[in-house]
């Protein structure tokens, strides 16, 4: 994840110890009960709150602040803030007797150390049992002022209900006794929260003296080896969507190839314009999901003048790890940096999964809503007709605090962070479902290290001018005149889109291969020798190892000894020459000369191809998970 503080849903740690003055909330492990925030107050006024300042409904509360408060993006909500001395109770049931007020609702904290809120609308997602007759659901929204917003498209009888004015319960309140309901399976508000964000030849410059993440990812040796990228640069019949802030046109993207996206964020709906939205200085967002998209799938060979260097032309342009892949960019963080409530997350990933076969999650979220979890699950069981979307998600960066979802799903690709020298990150979050490490940085200021630190620092691409990360990075990134990429993006969230791009190559090769083939092959193919050592599978900090996209490649192409996508005799004459005569390794790593899979290449490998070639034997194994020693 970034290194950049955002307004994100992003790693809320959930407590479940019940006090006096705690609420609670439904979630997996039954009732959740959080702490209340009694110095602030979510309100749903009688008036926009751009009109707020002239109204005079503010009047008779002199200890809620009229120049802190926040505008929220969920249905015009106001955050304030209490100021002086005040009776919390006593503001709280005066605000609900107002008749200028619409609806109040508590914050509730999730964690202190990490500033971690929820904030409930006045919205609730509901779930009845199959089969309920929708004249009782009718007749319990009548009942308690709720009304259909609307029913979602994949799940039969769940709905997004609507608190009205009249309703005497709040919006938390009321999800809990739809909840306990005989026919209900489930009800949670909607909520939202706060947190941290959780080969060939290529002429890109920036490739070359930067991105030292990707040549890792890769297995890049030299210009003449460019590891994953001598057999594949992905393929647009494989989509990879991307649920983040969204994206916008790009010197380094060709988005001729990508979906148009959709944007899940609007209030009243979505519609199909991801792109990020400027905001106000000095505020810099919407730029976490620009160096996500980047690092998948950043365009090759697209060198763009930036600027004169004493006296000679300036290139840049990044490379990304499968730049033919399609990209679907779904935006479901807001302009003010809060993701969308739960409802809406839940409707991201339903139409990822009858859309895409990779899912990228940088970010997390806990609590988590049923809707959530359920599509979560249809995606990973349901996706890609029936053999399951690969969802890869950032193990965060919080070390001392238990992973969020999606990262706690076993089924769930987690991956954490790993330095240019190896080690694993002190940031990087680890735990029970750590797989892989795919390498970040250290964010610069921070461990020592500078942002000119070209050794650690790497690119990716940025928004355009002075609106991205570059806004405040101005300078530390070389070279300062270009403000269309950044050199600071960090954390598990520049992980997770490395191993993005290495599934998407995978599935270029092979799309046949099932979500736990999948899993499987990028846990196996993770190095295990590194530079300092070799690690033991499977480690608590580190997982299976580091991730590698040629050795995951060689799973599914063994026996093609010299990277031109057939085998033929041309591969028996160059492993033969390989093993007595001291010929070149197999190209472009020794694995792919496993033609049995037995983890060595030796003369019956030989024997082997041949009789699959002339005497009808069996082809090469694959998926093959044995590799030779590293």
């Amino acid at each position: 994840m970034s290194k950049f503080v955002f307004v994100l849903i992003a790693f809320l740690y959930a407590t479940s110890v019940k006090s006096a003055d705690s609420l609670y909330i439904y979630g997996a492990n039954g009732r959740e009960y959080y702490p209340i925030d009694t110095s602030r107050i979510l309100i749903k006024w009688g008036a926009e709150p751009d009109e707020l300042g002239g109204s005079g409904f503010l009047t008779p509360y002199p200890s809620i602040s009229t120049t802190t408060w926040i505008t929220n993006k969920i249905e015009n909500l106001v955050l304030h803030n209490f100021t002086g001395s005040y009776n919390y109770q006593s503001v709280v049931a005066q605000l609900r007797s107002d008749a200028h007020v619409e609806s109040v609702n508590e914050v509730l904290v999730v964690n202190t150390d990490e500033n971690l809120y929820l904030y409930f609308g006045n919205k609730i997602s509901c779930r009845f049992q199959a089969g309920t007759a929708q004249t009782f659901v009718d007749s319990i929204c009548v009942a308690n002022h709720l009304a259909i917003e609307s029913e979602s498209q994949y799940v039969p009888r769940q709905y997004v209900l609507k608190r009205l004015v009249g309703a005497t319960l709040s919006t938390r309140a009321l999800a809990n006794y739809l909840h306990d309901l005989p026919l209900t399976t489930w009800a949670q508000p909607d909520w939202t929260g706060n947190g941290t964000a959780l080969g060939y030849s290529v002429s890109d410059e920036y490739f070359h003296f930067s991105q030292w993440n990707i040549k890792k990812t890769i297995g890049y040796k030299s210009t003449t080896n460019y590891g994953a990228w001598e057999l594949t640069r992905g393929s647009a019949a494989i989509r990879v969507a991307v649920l983040d802030e969204g994206m916008e046109p790009h010197e380094d993207f060709d988005t001729s190839k990508w979906e148009p996206g959709i944007d899940f964020t609007p209030p009243n709906g979505i519609d199909y314009d991801p792109s990020p939205i400027t905001p106000e200085p000095p505020n810099i967002i919407d730029a976490h999901g620009m160096a996500v998209l980047g690092i998948i799938a950043a365009a090759h060979n697209n060198p763009v003048i930036v600027g004169d260097e004493e006296g000679g032309t300036m290139y840049s342009s990044t490379a990304g790890m499968a730049p033919l892949t399609k990209i679907i960019p779904l935006r479901i963080i807001d302009p003010e940096g809060y993701l969308v409530v739960g409802s809406k997350v839940e409707d991201a990933l339903y139409y990822a999964a009858s859309t895409a076969d990779i899912i990228n999650c940088s970010w997390g979220m806990d609590p988590v809503p049923f809707g959530v979890q359920s599509a979560l699950t249809y995606a990973l069981t349901n996706g890609r007709n029936g053999k399951g979307c690969i969802v890869v998600a950032s193990s965060g960066n919080t070390p001392m605090s238990p992973m969020r979802f999606p990262a706690t799903n076993d089924s769930v690709i987690v991956v954490g962070a790993i330095g240019q020298n190896d080690r694993v990150l002190s940031y990087s979050e680890w735990g029970p479902t750590l797989d892989v490490l795919a390498p970040s940085m250290y964010a610069c200021g921070k461990n020592g290290v500078t942002c000119q630190d070209s050794a650690n620092s790497y690119y990716t691409v940025d928004r355009a001018d002075t609106i991205g990360y570059n806004k405040k990075d101005f300078g530390n990134c070389y070279p300062s005149q270009d403000r269309s990429y950044v050199c600071t993006f960090s954390g598990t969230s520049a992980s997770a889109p490395a191993v993005s791009g290495e599934v998407a190559l995978l599935l270029a090769l092979d799309p046949t291969l099932t979500r736990i083939q999948v899993s499987n092959i990028v846990r196996a193919s993770a190095h295990k020798k590194l530079l300092w050592g070799t690690i033991q599978p499977t480690d608590s900090d580190y997982g299976q190892g580091r991730a590698s996209a040629v050795r995951a490649l060689s799973t599914v192409r063994r026996g093609d000894c010299n990277a031109s996508g057939s085998i033929n005799i041309t591969d028996v004459n160059y492993l033969v020459a390989y093993i007595t005569q001291g010929g070149p390794l197999p190209f472009p790593d020794k694995n792919f000369g496993d033609a049995n899979c037995t983890g060595s290449v030796n003369i019956v490998d030989v024997t082997f191809l041949v009789a699959y070639l002339f005497n009808g034997g069996p082809p090469p194994p694959k998926p093959c998970t044995v590799f030779l020693p590293e």
